[in-house]
């Protein structure tokens, strides 16, 4: 995430771009923002992590607190919209999906509900 955040990379991953999504809201808040990426060689400790992780099964560390996340920690809904020039028509789209609101006329509202699937 650190070169997609700092603008090096594009982010394609589908699950890269809902942490994406979900993190450039909070730097533009920033007047300055800075990130940058530590190379596992130069942080031991996660580094230490990562094989005591990778190497042994949940139950065989007697002295570490392993949890296992079988899914992202993100619950948002991300929709791509970098390549469409006029994103008005997604509006009743993003809104259903977001808060469960659709148009107050039928036929608009079962056309959002059809098209957000």
């Amino acid at each position: 995430m650190v070169e997609q955040l700092s603008g090096t990379y594009q982010t394609k991953d589908a699950l890269l771009q809902r942490y994406y999504h979900t993190v450039s809201p909070w730097t533009s808040s920033f007047e300055e923002f800075t990130i940058h990426h530590v190379p596992r060689e130069q942080n031991v400790r996660v580094d230490l992590m990562s094989k005591l992780a990778s190497t042994k099964h949940p139950g065989q560390h007697q002295t570490i607190i392993q949890e296992t996340i079988n899914s992202p920690s993100l619950d948002a809904k991300v929709i791509d919209v970098n390549d469409v020039e006029d994103k008005e028509w997604m509006t009743n789209i993003w809104n259903y999906l977001q808060d469960g609101t659709v148009p107050k006329d039928k036929d608009e509202a079962r056309r959002t509900k059809v098209r957000s699937s």
